[in-house]
């Protein structure tokens, strides 16, 4: 499966129209809340497969939990090595005994591991900056602005994985504020669909964030040839200005 992935994933990277150098940071936010325990071992595979994309990938990733209002927690950071007896630490690390506070969670885990230091970060070199929640959807928390406010300040692209029994819809009721970031559907009896699933959101993911780069970085060019848009006025018109008249002291002004 993992291998699956890989493939999906590498087939819509060249699909890209990637232009300069980009560093993509990914950030996996886990939903620890107690409604997750239902499906423990299908999130345990999700995000086994996720890790180890991303490691085989070499991408610069984080791990962390979500859950209370004040109990987050990184369970890696993106310059952590990763072995397996790291992957058991974050699947082992998971209780699923929590409420649910996604835009709380995003806030706090964003403010910890973003920004990158910019020490860190190579000149001339686009940074993407893309975090992705597993959850099954179940919060109050729904309310887009909330999240908004993270996502700016942060410069962060956000994108769902919603996990869900087959007989569920938790989902939709998140995403009727949520409509402007990218997602999809697990449900888990059609666990063979995660490969196909999970590099298409994430190829979703990086594409809006290469957009949002790309219009950026037009506005940015525009403003600085507003600003140093100068007419240098050229001898003719230097040679038609009225010499000024030297004003005599006991002129009155």
């Amino acid at each position: 499966m993992i291998d699956l992935t890989i493939k999906e994933f590498r087939s819509h990277w060249e699909n890209l129209n990637l232009s300069g150098k980009h560093q993509i940071y990914w950030c996996i936010m886990v939903d620890n809340s107690g409604s997750m325990v239902d499906h423990r071992n299908i999130d345990y595979e999700v995000l086994v497969v996720i890790m180890e994309v991303l490691r085989k990938l070499e991408s610069k990733f984080a791990v962390a939990r979500f859950g209370s209002q004040t109990h987050q927690k990184i369970l890696k950071n993106f310059n952590d090595l990763f072995t397996n007896q790291d992957g058991q630490y974050v699947l082992e690390a998971l209780t699923f005994n929590e409420g649910t506070y996604p835009a709380t969670g995003l806030a706090r885990i964003a403010h910890k591991i973003f920004p990158v230091t910019e020490s860190a970060i190579q000149p001339n070199i686009v940074v993407h900056r893309l975090v992705l929640m597993l959850t099954d959807g179940l919060t109050h928390e729904r309310n887009y602005a909330s999240y908004l406010t993270t996502i700016y300040k942060n410069q962060i692209n956000l994108g769902f994985m919603f996990i869900e029994t087959a007989d569920q819809s938790s989902s939709r009721i998140l995403l009727r504020d949520l409509k402007q970031v990218e997602n999809c559907v697990l449900k888990t009896n059609s666990i063979a669909e995660l490969p196909l699933e999970i590099s298409e959101l994430m190829h979703k993911m990086i594409k809006k964030s290469l957009k949002i780069t790309s219009i950026l970085s037009l506005q940015s060019r525009v403003e600085i040839s507003s600003m140093i848009n100068i007419k240098v006025p050229n001898i003719r018109e230097v040679t038609l200005f009225k010499k000024p008249r030297l004003m005599n002291k006991s002129t009155p002004i």
